[in-house]
């Protein structure tokens, strides 16, 4: 009876692509991700009230395209975060 395991010699490894390992985030610098998220939203807050209350067109286009900005900001933090609470979800 044979086996279907073969012994590989180490070159023929390097062959195999390599995925980066994440390290899950400390709890502080999940508490600095949070800050971060709740000043992003209190600036989308006060752009948004600032957009509404704008009296030109010209003004409320540089509003809403700062709000695109902020909200691209909390985008990117809510992915660098999301890693840690899918793999305590598991």
């Amino acid at each position: 009876m044979s086996s279907n395991l073969h012994v590989r010699r180490a070159s023929e490894f390097d062959e195999i692509p390599q995925v980066a390992y994440a390290r899950p985030a400390s709890i502080e610098q999940l508490q600095e991700i949070w800050g971060a998220l709740v000043h992003e939203v209190a600036t989308v807050q006060a752009i948004s009230t600032a957009a509404a209350t704008a009296r030109t067109d010209e003004s409320r286009l540089a509003y809403l395209k700062l709000l695109e900005a902020e909200t691209a900001e909390m985008a990117a933090l809510v992915e660098e975060a999301r890693p840690n609470f899918l793999n305590a979800a598991s």
